[in-house]
């Protein structure tokens, strides 16, 4: 199986939405609002979003975003979202994405890459833990 990957373009939106949604379970994130939200990203160099491709069609992404941290000596990178098609995990698309990611922020000179997974996502863990992310901490949110 090929695959590439490159920068997301307007015609990638559709499907990053239909992953957002049934991938990531974020079923309140309607189609005009992710294209609003993708395009203020796109306007912000600190944001990027890379898609994996099979067949010229979109299987996965990965949205990054980099910043500075009162704990972090230079830029940080987040992975802010990722996800690959159900039908094709465990193919290797996500450690492409992740290897790509990785890449990516060395170019920029940074060396840390954080990300967070809800709690009942085991299978994300095992694979991050297995691109070698370790556990450093708890994430907390709250609506007001």
């Amino acid at each position: 199986m090929q695959i590439s990957i490159m920068e997301a373009g307007q015609e990638d939106y559709l499907t990053i939405h239909s992953l957002v949604v049934n991938e990531l379970g974020y079923d309140e994130i309607d189609y005009e609002n992710l294209c609003v939200r993708m395009e203020l990203m796109n306007a912000d160099d600190k944001y990027t979003t890379f898609v994996a491709k099979v067949d010229g069609n979109v299987v996965g992404f990965i949205g990054l975003f980099r910043g500075i941290a009162y704990n972090i000596i230079g830029e940080y990178m987040q992975i802010s979202a990722m996800a690959v098609s159900k039908a094709l995990q465990n193919m290797g698309i996500g450690t492409q994405l992740i290897k790509y990611a990785e890449n990516y922020a060395k170019m920029y000179g940074i060396h840390r890459i954080v990300l967070t997974s809800r709690l009942h996502r085991t299978n994300a863990h095992r694979f991050y833990e297995g691109n070698g992310y370790e556990i450093k901490s708890h994430g907390y949110k709250k609506d007001i």
